[in-house]
């Protein structure tokens, strides 16, 4: 039966890939049903793809969801997109949705029948299904490869991160400790002349300013006038 493809309209059937449907496969996924495609309404779905081969000339698949798919040979502009050429033998075999999601709107409806076997069919078909098969095994290994060296080299990444950070949080806790060991030796309550102001040290206290850390040391004198001087002044 290969694939059927039924148009309402007209009431008419085509048939497409006649012995070249090796496989079809049925699973649920996550599609958008929008009847207009204009909003977005994702469900799971029940889908239906059929793997075909396209023989040694026609239009070449393209990559959709890491996997190569196809249209229905009607369905190729003769105009637009890529024209039929010859194909290699990885590019001899793609996925065609037939999962009719949208017949109810006149989509036209598809049913893939698994038409042919290893004891049927074109040799030259399995002879490059077989090397297709290693092709597509192959470059999953290479992309879950490349998908690892990603992954490593962002854990690389993350650990070169925190090991700076880590390093700029102990230079900053160690500078802060520098300016609280300054601090430890002024003592409140204390007088201490600066630049010609004398003051008894009522406040004292570190804090950060433009990435630096300071010591702080607040003088009042006796008419109550505060004055705040860096604690290297005063120790």
């Amino acid at each position: 039966m290969a694939i059927t493809k039924h148009n309402g309209y007209n009431n008419t059937t085509k048939t497409f890939f006649e012995g070249r449907v090796l496989e079809v496969r049925k699973y649920t996924a996550r599609r958008n049903m929008s009847d207009t495609l204009d909003y977005t309404d994702v469900r799971d779905v029940e889908c239906v793809d059929a793997l075909v081969w396209l023989g040694t000339h026609g239009v070449p698949p393209y990559i959709w969801d890491n996997r190569p798919v196809t249209r229905m040979t009607d369905e190729h502009s003769p105009s637009y997109g890529p024209q039929p050429r010859e194909l290699e033998f990885h590019e001899q075999f793609a996925w065609i949705d037939c999962s009719n999601h949208f017949s109810w709107r006149g989509e036209d409806i598809k049913t893939p029948t698994v038409d042919v076997d290893i004891h049927g069919g074109e040799p030259i078909m399995w002879a490059n299904f077989i090397a297709w098969k290693s092709h597509q095994e192959a470059e999953t290994q290479r992309q879950v490869a490349e998908a690892r060296a990603k992954y490593d080299e962002r854990l690389r990444l993350q650990a070169e991160a925190a090991k700076k950070e880590a390093a700029k949080e102990a230079k900053d806790l160690a500078k802060k400790a520098e300016a609280e060991k300054l601090l430890a030796q002024v003592v409140k309550g204390n007088t201490y002349t600066v630049d010609g102001f004398t003051g008894q040290a009522f406040w004292t206290g570190t804090k950060k300013y433009r990435g630096k850390w300071q010591a702080r040391v607040g003088l009042k004198n006796n008419a109550g006038v505060v004055a705040w001087v860096d604690a290297t002044q005063v120790a």
